[in-house]
């Protein structure tokens, strides 16, 4: 029964949910962009009887204005707030408004009334999603927001701070009795959490203020709890200082610990969400206030999130959790949770919040859970990452025992300015010095730099060529290299351990993310301590301390504690030796293999090769036009599917030979996959179809709105006529050699020209030249050139494609085999100076007879 009832409910409030939403769509279409959060307003002063029913006598709906003017000045809660949409609704087209006020009172106001908590979320997140980014409104995760009250543990007459309170999301979770105190600079923001307060029936609106959390932070009472989801990168005045460091508070974080603090009971809790990069931020306030929380022992709970769980960023976020009398002394509980979530999709993630909870609340070390003492952190830098303080049963003997790294290298040090004008005297003498003062450019054209790329990543294969090495034009901070030197990348996913054996003194310009180290060769052999530095001990450990998710870094400290552990010299060449002789055996039996199997796999692997690259092109197309029927069906308001309503008005193509031309596109997958005894078409017989119908089809077959548009097919009438006739230029080829001809032109143009943020157009353009009896096909877009020395030749070898391209370097090659096949002619402009700069041209017999 339970079930049934939920069932039930869920229907009612989704039914009432679209049908409140078509009030948005009528707002949307009269020109209201921000329609969704007045319809928040107008569906609440309904559910609680204060929208007038509509004056069907009324056409400019004055008397109507008026009158719902009135209620809402007779009610304390309304009043407050409708000045905000005063305004907004004023200036709505009447007819428009007139046709919400109708479409609003047909909603059955005793279902809205008994389901309003759920179908004003719902109607929110839809707003979020349609206008949220665009508006700047921004939804916490309720799982989220969930857990952190839980975690605050609150009596029953608790008193709660909210600053930065955005939608209230955490005051409509509190208890009845908890005193809710709440603080939104943003007018429309705090009203919507006004309403939203209301919906779920809380007394304590009114403790919900429009206010500045910086300027009028609420001093005036102790708090049980304050907990916030501040903006993350809000600016702080500079007048104002924070008791830790007496600077400046820079960022909103430091702020709001600092404040938070003096705001709390002595049994109180501060917990808020931050971004990720506060656990391990390097900079010196950051520094200086961890070392200030951790030295004071207010740091209770780090809880590091998935990634991912914010709709509007990726930026990553953990849940720390402040206390002024800790639970347990001496110590911070460290919590990974970055696998704690389900998968709803391809880019949403939900927190699993109560798993969380129960885990957090049963309070038992584990791999995802640890007590770090203060003292282990302080020796970590007053890094907070939980990631590097969990490490497996498996790493507790590397732990015990291992060798930090720093005790086997040393760091060079960076020159500056006056050091490098010594080593120049040094180096060359007064002339070189006298040069390099006269002109700074010119003297270090002989010196070289050193870029993450040049470093390599191989174990056996690690020693830098310095030959190869691009040369500096200038240097504002360098390192003299005097003797062989170790050099591995802070940067990135891999360390590229790598090493300078030259020791003739030279001097190299690093970039920033490399670190050089003089490797201790009485303790180690440099070999082996590379071999190490690529195994999996050292790898756990690497990512336990790299921080950033879009570029990856470790910071130079923790990655010089990275332990290993280091058995006798000898015993290290061994290893190296017998790792040596492995891989070499192990590339020996690998190119007898690839020798054996050459002859046979030549042939079937550029066939397959082709077919995979073909079958990508049609699902891409195939993907797009998916995508394009979902929109369209969803921009229909009625369920009425009409096959001869247009899709595309670029195309000129109806829904139902859109619908046709994704069936086709389906055969044409099926016929690459059918063996090549079946086809019927394998013995050489050629069709004769008309090229302008085939060019046509082409064009409706590989759309992708999203990336570019094709535009209307130019075709050069006068050239076909003959005797004052048009003729039809009828083609011999086989159909779907044509479409692959065709799609790798599309797609060439997609992988390499379309990279930037633009409105991409593909031209095609038919003539004919009477001539040279050869008709013209010329397809040109108006992306990203070729390199300047990437030419025809290029394109159609096998393989071969320009450096940043995303394509497979097949394309080209299939274009060429089509070329072949057919004996027509083929020219490709890569650079052309004008809209276009991208052309491909193929000229070709007509069938059809000029007589």
């Amino acid at each position: 029964m339970r079930e049934d009832n939920f069932g039930n409910k869920e229907e009612i409030v989704n039914d009432i949910v679209n049908q409140i939403w078509t009030c948005t769509n009528i707002l949307y279409k009269a020109g209201k962009l921000d329609a969704a959060r007045l319809v928040l307003f107008l569906i609440s002063t309904y559910k609680d009887g204060l929208l007038p029913s509509p004056y069907i006598n009324e056409q400019k709906n004055s008397v109507w204005l008026n009158e719902f003017a009135n209620r809402i000045q007779n009610d304390s809660f309304y009043k407050k707030i409708f000045n905000i949409y005063a305004s907004e609704i004023a200036h709505i087209h009447h007819g428009a408004l007139g046709e919400v006020i109708y479409q609003l009172n047909q909603v059955d106001s005793n279902k809205l009334r008994k389901n309003f908590p759920e179908i004003f979320e719902a109607l929110l997140k839809k707003y979020i999603d349609y206008e949220g980014k665009r508006s700047g409104e921004i939804i916490q995760p309720k799982e989220i927001s969930n857990l952190m009250i839980e975690l605050a543990d609150l009596r029953p007459n608790a008193k709660v701070y909210n600053p930065f309170a955005g939608l209230a999301s955490f005051g409509i979770l509190l208890k009845k009795n908890q005193e809710y105190h709440g603080q939104e600079i943003n007018s429309f923001t705090w009203a919507i959490g006004q309403l939203r307060l209301k919906a779920h029936n809380k007394g304590y609106a009114y403790g919900y203020q429009r206010d500045d959390s910086i300027n009028h932070w609420h001093e005036f009472q102790k708090f049980d709890l304050v907990v916030a989801s501040p903006p993350f990168y809000v600016p702080i005045p500079n007048h104002f200082h924070s008791r830790f460091s007496e600077q400046p508070y820079g960022k909103v974080q430091n702020f709001l610990i600092d404040k938070g603090i003096q705001s709390l009971k002595d049994n109180g809790r501060l917990i808020t969400v931050f971004p990720l990069s506060f656990l391990f931020g390097r900079s010196r306030s950051e520094k200086k206030l961890k070392k200030w929380l951790i030295q004071n022992d207010l740091v209770d709970t780090v809880i590091v999130l998935p990634s991912g769980l914010l709709s509007n960023t990726n930026i990553s976020v953990c849940i720390v959790i402040i206390k002024k009398i800790s639970i347990h002394p001496g110590y911070v509980r460290m919590i990974d949770a970055s696998d704690c979530f389900t998968k709803d999709g391809p880019r949403k993630k939900t927190l699993k919040g109560h798993d969380l909870f129960e885990l957090i609340n049963n309070d038992s070390e584990n791999e995802f859970l640890r007590y770090v003492s203060t003292s282990e952190v302080s020796k970590n830098n007053y890094n907070l990452t939980p990631s590097g303080y969990l490490i497996t049963n498996d790493n507790k003997l590397l732990l015990k025992k291992g060798t930090p790294l720093r005790e086997l290298v040393s760091a060079i040090e960076d020159l500056r300015n006056r050091d490098i004008q010594k080593s120049l005297l040094a180096f060359g003498g007064p002339i070189a010095l006298a040069a390099y003062s006269f002109s700074k450019g010119n003297i270090f054209d002989k010196y070289k730099t050193i870029l993450i790329k040049d470093l390599k990543n191989d174990p056996f294969d690690f020693v830098v060529n310095t030959n190869e090495l691009e040369r500096t034009k200038e240097i504002k901070k360098t390192k003299i290299i005097s003797s062989p030197c170790l050099l591995l990348a802070l940067t990135g996913n891999y360390l590229k351990p790598s090493y300078i054996e030259d020791t003739n003194d030279k001097l190299f310009n690093l970039s920033k993310g490399i670190i050089a180290l003089r490797v201790d060769t009485k303790k180690v052999d440099v070999q082996w301590l590379i071999h190490e530095l690529h195994s999996e001990n050292t790898n756990v450990q690497l990512e336990a301390f790299r921080s950033g998710s879009t570029i990856p870094y470790i910071n130079k400290e923790d990655l010089l504690s990275v332990k290993l552990l280091v058995p006798s010299i000898s015993e290290q060449k061994a290893k190296v030796l017998g790792a040596k002789e492995a891989y070499v055996q192990s590339k020996k039996r690998e190119l007898e293999l690839q020798q054996e199997l050459l002859g046979v796999k030549d042939d079937s692997f550029r066939e397959f090769a082709s077919m995979r690259h073909t079958l990508r092109q049609y699902l891409n197309a195939l993907k797009a036009n998916v995508r394009g029927t979902k929109k369209f069906l969803e921009r229909k308001e009625d369920s009425i599917i009409d096959l001869n309503e247009i899709y595309s008005q670029n195309l000129n193509q109806t829904f139902g030979e859109h619908i046709l031309s994704i069936e086709k596109t389906i055969d044409s997958m099926s016929g690459l996959l059918t063996p090549k005894k079946d086809k019927v078409n394998n013995n050489g017989v050629k069709e004769q179809i008309r090229i302008i119908e085939l060019i046509k089809e082409a064009q409706k077959r590989f759309t992708n709105i999203e990336l570019f548009i094709f535009e209307k097919l130019y075709i050069d009438e006068e050239s076909f006529k003959w005797n004052g006739k048009i003729k039809d230029p009828i083609v011999e080829i086989d159909k779907e050699d044509f479409l692959i001809l065709f799609s790798n032109v599309v797609f060439n143009a997609v992988d390499h020209g379309f990279v930037e943020p633009k409105k991409y157009i593909i031209r095609a353009e038919l003539s004919y030249n009477s001539e040279r009896e050869q008709c013209v096909l010329e397809i040109s877009n108006n992306g990203r050139p070729f390199p300047d020395k990437f030419s025809q030749k290029h394109l159609i070898t096998r393989g071969e494609k320009t450096s940043n391209s995303k394509g497979t370097g097949v394309g080209g090659a299939d274009i060429n085999d089509v070329i072949k096949k057919y004996d027509w002619e083929f020219e490709l402009i890569g650079n052309d100076k004008g809209e276009f700069p991208v052309k491909y041209i193929f000229k070709f017999p007509l069938f059809t007879q000029f007589d």
